[in-house]
Formats: C-alpha cells, sequence, structure tokens
C-alpha cells in the first residue's frame, strides 16, 4: 500500500476483518494499520490504513465527543486520501454515507 487509504464498515467486527484482510494479503507493517471504532480509537500516522465505522465518522459534526475522537476527526478531515473503499455501502443510510462522503477527502472513492 502506497498511499493513505481508509477503510469504511457497517460495524465493528468488519472493521478488524478488514486489518486482518490487509495483514494477510498485503506486507504492511501492522503499525501502520489504524482501526478507529468506539472500543479503539488510535492516532493514526501519516502513511496509515485507517479502518473504521460509517457511524464513527458521521459523528464528526457532533459537538459532545472524546479529545482523542477530535483528534482523529481532525486528522482525517486535514490529509487526503488516496483510497477511499466503502464496505457494503447499500446498507448504510444515505444521511450518514453523504455526511462521511463530503467530511473526508479522498482521491479516488
Amino acid at each position: 500500500v502506497k498511499r493513505r487509504c481508509i477503510v469504511l464498515c457497517t460495524n465493528n467486527l468488519s472493521v478488524y476483518q478488514w486489518r486482518s484482510e490487509f495483514l494477510r494479503w498485503s506486507d504492511i507493517d501492522p503499525a501502520r494499520i489504524c482501526c478507529f471504532t468506539s472500543d479503539k480509537r488510535s492516532i493514526p500516522r501519516k502513511d496509515s490504513v485507517v479502518i473504521c465505522t460509517y457511524s464513527m465518522l458521521s459523528q464528526m459534526n457532533s459537538a459532545r465527543r472524546a479529545a482523542d475522537t477530535t483528534k482523529v476527526f481532525d486528522f482525517l478531515q486535514a490529509h487526503e486520501w488516496g483510497l477511499m473503499i466503502l464496505d457494503e455501502v447499500q446498507t448504510v443510510p444515505a444521511a450518514s454515507f453523504r455526511t462521511v462522503l463530503v467530511s473526508v477527502p479522498a482521491h479516488c472513492k
């Protein structure tokens, strides 16, 4: 993986399944994969693969959120992503989908 990549999933289980598949099918350093869920909020690095849920990102404009969550949101919005993978997008409500697409800049969606 040569560019920053963000993967959006429908639930926490899918986040960890995507992480496993990245490790299985690529030579990426596990430290470069950042899972961002309600349970785990690691701060991504510049050259990261970020895997998170649609629901986490749809809360970007919420006033009530933890400080570490705000740091991750700021990071996601401040960088252009080379690739945005939208897993199971057909199951996501249109309002959440729209919020996520306009909030996170990506070269290829």
